[in-house]
């Protein structure tokens, strides 16, 4: 519920605020599993990339993300 709230939100924030587009979400798979990989330019990646694509996406983190106390939660 959280993520279909938030992603419309942060589209429009983006979008709006800052200019960001999003070139080639059409070469992924409208179904099915797939690996995206970020190079990480900034803390941004892991939002901007599920704002460039029209479907769910799951995420990937490292085990001592989760004991962080302001981003455990998330």
């Amino acid at each position: 519920m959280l993520y279909g709230i938030l992603k419309p939100l942060c589209v429009m924030l983006f979008g709006v605020l800052f200019g960001v587009r999003c070139y080639g979400a059409g070469r992924t798979p409208a179904s099915g599993g797939f690996i995206l990989a970020s190079n990480h330019q900034s803390f941004l990646d892991p939002v901007l990339l599920g704002l460039g694509l029209r479907r769910k996406i799951g995420f990937v983190a490292r085990s001592t993300l989760f004991t962080n106390p302001l981003f455990g939660w998330f």
